[in-house]
């Protein structure tokens, strides 16, 4: 019988299929595990609304957009993790994460995040913080037009270290804000000279309270402030001193010493009313004036002599600063001594000692134009100790 040679090539060709696929073992290989090292989610807790950063995979960064009208200067994150990975610090030392993150400031640069995976290698994220600007142009000013227009032209004049309120569209009441200060006369740069304390809403408009380095040179200051990605230019400011017209103790027992123990008197300062700031500078010398109205109650110790009565009694000064003076008790009898004070705060004078029984008088320096025998403290009551 004669065969067809295509059927016999292929009976053969099947054969040789089949004794092959008979002959070869399969093997099935584990999957490699998958790993494991990745933040999930990035999520700030404590805005107004949760603010959920985005987690670039690629390029190992987290981005946080904060809206312009955000009021918080930290943010408290909240991260998830991939299964089977931990925070750790830069010794890669696992983070505790029961008590939460640590709050990052809103200005902070170069904040990272370790992972550690799965494999044992540690995967590093880069957070990043930008704010969203507001639309229009930062306006800011010393004082308003009418009621809600700020006067952005308007120069101001300060007691130095005083406070200044800001006006501004601020939109906002975060504090974070820096400043690029020049002194107009020197052409030093000064950005230090301003800190925001707080903005807050009043009467529809935002106002900020800068306060004003008690170390600061007199004279005009240029200004430009920066504030949640937005810059504007402020009206000139100029800063001056001001004579104390009233230095204050905490309490009657800062004056209980002994003859040479020092007693601290202080200076008021960063009052946002220009009458209620003074700057102690250019001190020449101090004394005690004990000045007895007979028609008044008074109490001196037992053999008092009068000739102590309106008369100078120097004072020993130990230092002082701009807002504080040290000197030391004057060398008086020893025993209680009581009397009358006026002094206080005024609109229109600031602070002021009226009249006192134990008087602090003060002279300064040519350069002030202060003159002499300004009185400055006062006690209604002392107790001078026995050496």
């Amino acid at each position: 019988m004669k065969i067809n040679p295509f059927i016999h090539n292929l009976t053969c060709l099947v054969l040789i299929l089949f004794i092959t696929g008979a002959c070869t073992k399969t093997e099935i290989l584990p999957l490699e595990e998958q790993v494991k090292n990745r933040i999930l989610e990035y999520k700030i807790v404590n805005d107004n609304v949760p603010l959920f950063g985005a987690i670039d995979h690629d390029n190992n960064t987290i981005t946080v957009y904060r809206p312009y009208y955000s009021g918080i200067d930290l943010l408290i994150p909240e991260i998830k993790l991939e299964a089977g990975t931990i925070l750790v610090d830069k010794d890669g030392k696992e983070i505790n994460l029961d008590g939460g993150l640590s709050p990052v400031p809103v200005d902070t640069a170069g904040f990272q995040y370790r992972i550690l995976g799965n494999d044992d290698k540690i995967r590093t994220y880069s957070l990043f913080i930008k704010t969203q600007v507001y639309p229009t142009p930062l306006q800011v000013g010393y004082s308003l037009v009418g009621s809600d227009i700020v006067n952005d032209t308007k120069e101001y004049e300060m007691v130095v270290g005083g406070s200044i309120l800001l006006y501004g569209n601020f939109e906002s009441t975060s504090t974070k804000s820096t400043f690029e200060i020049k002194h107009r006369a020197s052409g030093k740069t000064v950005n230090d000279l301003l800190s925001v304390n707080v903005i807050k809403i009043s009467n529809g408009n935002y106002v900020a309270t800068l306060r004003t380095d008690i170390k600061a040179d007199t004279g005009y200051y240029d200004i430009k402030m920066h504030h949640q990605g937005r810059t504007a230019q402020l009206p000139p400011l100029r800063l001056v001193f001001r004579k104390p017209g009233m230095l204050t103790h905490t309490s009657n027992a800062d004056w209980e010493k002994a003859p040479g123990e020092i007693i601290t008197l202080k200076g008021y300062t960063a009052n946002t009313a220009y009458v209620y700031n003074a700057t102690l500078v250019g001190l020449k010398r101090a004394y005690m004036k004990i000045v007895w109205d007979k028609t008044k109650y008074a109490e001196f110790p037992e053999g008092f002599p009068e000739s102590l009565l309106d008369t100078p009694i120097e004072i020993d000064i130990v230092s002082y600063t701009r807002d504080e003076l040290k000197i030391r008790m004057p060398n008086l009898p020893p025993g209680k001594y009581v009397g009358q004070a006026d002094a206080g705060g005024s609109s229109t004078l600031g602070h002021r000692v009226r009249s006192t029984t134990f008087g602090i008088y003060l002279d300064y320096e040519d350069w002030t134009g202060w003159g002499k025998d300004n009185l400055t403290g006062y006690s209604r009551e002392m107790v001078v100790l026995k050496k």
